[in-house]
């Protein structure tokens, strides 16, 4: 028995020797297809990449801004269009922020690979980066930030109310000439939505507003400036009036200033005027008046119109010496509009020089909203003339 099962071993492993003998060929065949396609040629080394790239946008270009650590880096290749263009970045085996900015794109979006030589020509893998450059599309799109209210020019002050903030927009910068005959240029940041103040204008308001399409943009875009027209409040004092009931309603109250006491004249002059010194020769561009609102308040109470009696066509003269009177104009002013609060705008058809100028009533509305005033009053808030700057 003994000898059956160590004939039954010996006729085992006699068998498994030949298994290895025949297969052992075919194995290591197949080990060394493995290796040899890595092998195959030499051994690949690669380049050590870039840390990052940042792209910065511009008009019809863009800027890379690539970080190198490594030393041993002697050129960045940057590609695009599927790696049919490429622009080098000198490196030199030193460390570092590097930029490179490629001009003459077109408006659009791009996909940049990025790879480092090493001095022996090995390459990295390469590094993707997207980008957009921007060009005439996008600056159509653009609109300057709007000016929305304007007070009148008063001994040097003056005050700007902005509209709404704009897309892309990161500024206004403003320019004007101060009392002092200087250039003095104004930042105002699109996220202020307060009005801006000057205390020393003269003359020559203009702005423009300030873009960055992306907050990493490599350069900013303004369109072109606007100027902005400015009406200047002048100094005033009563030259002459035809008539006043009282000392409480003298015509004097027609050029203090403020719009809630009132000239109230009566109707015995024929035609009622008055007459305006400026105090030096300016050029008047525009005529303005508030009709009253002293009365409105007690009116409304009463359920009565208000005393607001105004020509509803009226002349408009200019002098030089207060005595010799030029350039007359005539307005008319609606008679569904007299009793209506508020400034009237009348602009001249050409701008006057004067040191004087002069209104008088031509016409009046009839009836009267309480028949028993008669026509012939002026009830005047206030009147005052203003010059562009």
């Amino acid at each position: 028995m003994k000898t059956f099962i160590k004939n039954k071993i010996k006729y085992l492993a006699a068998l498994c020797g030949i298994v290895c003998a025949l297969s052992a060929p075919f194995a290591c065949s197949d080990m060394n297809e493995l290796s040899d396609q890595f092998l195959n040629g030499g051994e690949k080394i690669y380049a050590a990449r870039v840390d990052s790239v940042i792209p910065h946008a511009g008009y019809e270009q863009l800027e890379l801004e690539v970080f190198v650590s490594n030393t041993r880096t002697d050129t960045v290749k940057v590609y695009w269009d599927n790696y049919q263009k490429h622009a080098d970045i000198p490196v030199n085996s030193s460390s570092g922020v590097f930029t490179k900015a490629i001009d003459g794109l077109v408006e659009g979006s791009y996909l940049f690979q990025v790879v480092s030589l090493d001095p022996y020509g090995n390459r990295s893998l390469p590094v993707e980066v997207s980008g957009t450059v921007f060009g005439a599309n996008f600056t159509s799109l653009l609109r300057n930030r709007n000016v929305v209210g304007m007070s009148v020019l008063r001994n040097g002050e003056l005050t700007i109310k902005w509209g709404s903030s704009v897309t892309y927009g990161v500024e206004c910068v403003a320019s004007y000439i101060n009392t002092s005959d200087q250039t003095v240029t104004l930042h105002v940041p699109m996220t202020e939505t307060e009005n801006t103040v000057i205390s020393d204008f003269k003359s020559g308001l203009s702005y423009y507003t300030v873009f960055m399409a992306e907050p990493t943009a490599m350069e900013t875009f303004q369109l072109d400036p606007v100027n902005v027209t400015v009406w200047s409040a002048t100094t005033q004092s009563v030259h002459a009036y035809g008539s006043q009931v009282n000392a409480d309603n003298a015509a004097t109250k027609a050029v203090d200033g403020n719009i809630t006491n009132r000239w109230h004249s009566t109707n015995t002059a024929n035609p009622e005027y008055i007459a305006v010194a400026l105090g030096s020769t300016i050029t008047i561009d525009r005529l303005v008046i508030w009709p009253s609102i002293y009365d409105r308040a007690t009116a409304a109470a009463e359920g009565r119109p208000a005393d607001a009696r105004f020509p509803t066509k009226f002349s408009f003269e200019v002098s030089m010496d207060g005595a010799s009177w030029t350039d007359r104009v005539e307005f008319t002013f609606p008679a569904s509009k007299l009793w209506e609060a508020g400034e009237r705008i009348f602009d001249l058809p050409a701008p006057v020089q004067a040191s004087y100028y002069k209104i008088t009533g031509l016409e009046y509305d009839e009836p009267n909203p309480k028949g028993d005033w008669g026509s012939g009053y002026i009830v005047l808030g206030e009147i005052d003339v203003y010059e562009q700057r």
